[in-house]
């Protein structure tokens, strides 16, 4: 084990635990709880330290989420290179990052994308995919993984559509 550099997906779902420490006892004592992990959900090594020693097997903490525990089989992960790790955690619905990692074609346009690329993008309340240019790649303060900042490509008719849509609060808080 190479340490907390390994990122992996976690490929089928399983039982971890959650981990919370008791505030009365000044954080040293800790109370473990069984708690649902889905497909999807990434993950990284603990130390050398910390793994069992059963070589099929691999101690994980949850990268979201610190408190969450898992010990599972290989066959249950996937390891993520770390480019691919942060284009995956921008991705905040654990079936849609497990669907994406699972298409090898998806993942490898997400890596090649760069400023001025062309692309089609998604706008929440819009059925229509809208040709779009890609002016940013990267991290944001606010948000974790790759991030995409994108100028959408519409004509006047299509802009005054989105437009009333938008005045008329069809589709309050239009993300894409």
């Amino acid at each position: 084990m190479e340490g907390l550099s390994q990122k992996y997906i976690l490929l089928q779902d399983r039982v971890g635990l959650t981990v919370k420490r008791n505030i009365q006892s000044l954080g040293l004592s800790t109370k473990q709880s069984p708690t649902q992990v889905l497909r999807g959900e990434l993950l990284e090594a603990l130390p050398k330290s910390e793994q069992p020693q059963d070589s099929t097997k691999i101690a994980l903490v949850g990268i979201d989420r610190k408190s969450l525990r898992l010990e599972c089989g290989m066959e249950s992960i996937y390891r993520l290179p770390e480019e691919d790790s942060n284009l995956l955690w921008a991705i905040s619905s654990l079936e849609e990052r497990y669907q994406t990692n699972m298409d090898r074609i998806r993942l490898d346009f997400g890596r090649k994308i760069s400023p001025g690329s062309k692309v089609y993008a998604t706008v929440k309340g819009i059925s229509k995919k809208l040709p779009a240019v890609v002016w940013y790649k990267g991290e944001l303060p606010t948000n974790s993984g790759t991030m995409f900042g994108v100028e959408l490509i519409v004509s006047t008719r299509c802009m005054t559509a989105l437009y009333l849509c938008i005045r008329l609060r069809l589709y309050p808080g239009m993300l894409l």
